[in-house]
């Protein structure tokens, strides 16, 4: 199953406390969540700030950045 958070606005629209909360929830139900994300403004391959965030607060869960988010969700 797949649970997309999303907007047609990038930025500041309370995307990344939401995934954290959804993940976080799952963790609690004793479940595996992954996050795939864009990796907006990550250059080089670097972790952006949304990957940091989401790593201090999701610690455990598994998450790849891609521009093709099915790749990132592949793995």
């Amino acid at each position: 199953p797949i649970i997309s958070v999303g907007n047609l606005t990038t930025g500041g629209t309370g995307k990344t406390p939401v995934v954290a909360a959804v993940v976080g929830e799952l963790l609690r139900m004793g479940l595996r969540p992954g996050i795939a994300s864009r990796g907006y403004r990550s250059y080089g391959g670097a972790a952006n700030d949304e990957f940091q965030v989401l790593a201090k607060l999701c610690p455990g869960a598994p998450h790849r950045q891609n521009r093709d988010r099915t790749v990132a969700a592949a793995g």
